[in-house]
């Protein structure tokens, strides 16, 4: 999920996960990047995303605009831990974060 949550209605995310997991394979892994969100509203939020791919640079900027829009790491750690992933990974930098989760459980 790359700067994925932020577009979606909160009711979504642990469905969301919910169906991330299901389709993994046992020890597939899960990635989220995303940003801290406060506050979208009535000021949208804005966040500035430089990535770099095979030594490729390239620069967007993200936002939204609404009442709801509040988010934090520990906000999908909770959400994909209840869905059953296992927490890998997890890093913050300047307002933007990264977690890594893995599938745990039997095979289908």
């Amino acid at each position: 999920f790359f700067y994925t949550f932020m577009f979606m209605e909160q009711t979504e995310w642990q469905q969301a996960l919910a169906e991330a997991n299901r389709v993994l394979k046992v020890s597939g892994k899960l990635f989220i990047w995303d940003a801290v969100i406060e506050s979208a509203y009535p000021e949208p939020f804005l966040v500035d995303v430089l990535v770099n791919c095979v030594g490729e640079e390239v620069k967007t900027t993200y936002g939204v605009g609404k009442l709801e829009a509040k988010q934090n790491a520990q906000t999908f750690v909770d959400l994909a831990m209840d869905v059953g992933l296992k927490l890998v990974r997890c890093s913050e930098d300047s307002g933007q974060f990264f977690l890594q989760f893995e599938r745990v459980g039997q095979s289908r």
